[in-house]
């Protein structure tokens, strides 16, 4: 048996969660259409020859983005590859 109170309180819970959910909805679409024009515009240059380093750059993120493995990775330093060479640093 739910109690009246317990009731509002889930009823409150549940347009709190709906809320959240439609924010992330829209900042979802809104990233999605941006993005589309961002690869609409850098697909054009590429097309046309024209691209410079900076639209390969945003067209080659957003196609690993669209991939899903889209974190950038670290420069390897060379600390870790040559120890050797810090001795007389």
């Amino acid at each position: 048996m739910i109690k009246p109170a317990q009731a509002e309180n889930q009823a409150t819970i549940m347009r709190a969660e709906a809320a959240k959910q439609r924010q992330i909805l829209e900042a979802e679409a809104e990233a999605a259409t941006t993005t589309k024009r961002g690869l609409a515009t850098a697909e054009a240059e590429l097309a046309k020859g024209k691209a410079n380093a900076e639209t390969r750059k945003l067209f080659n993120w957003l196609e690993r983005r669209k991939r899903g493995h889209w974190r950038k990775k670290p420069k390897r330093t060379n600390s870790s590859r040559k120890p050797h060479l810090q001795w007389n640093s």
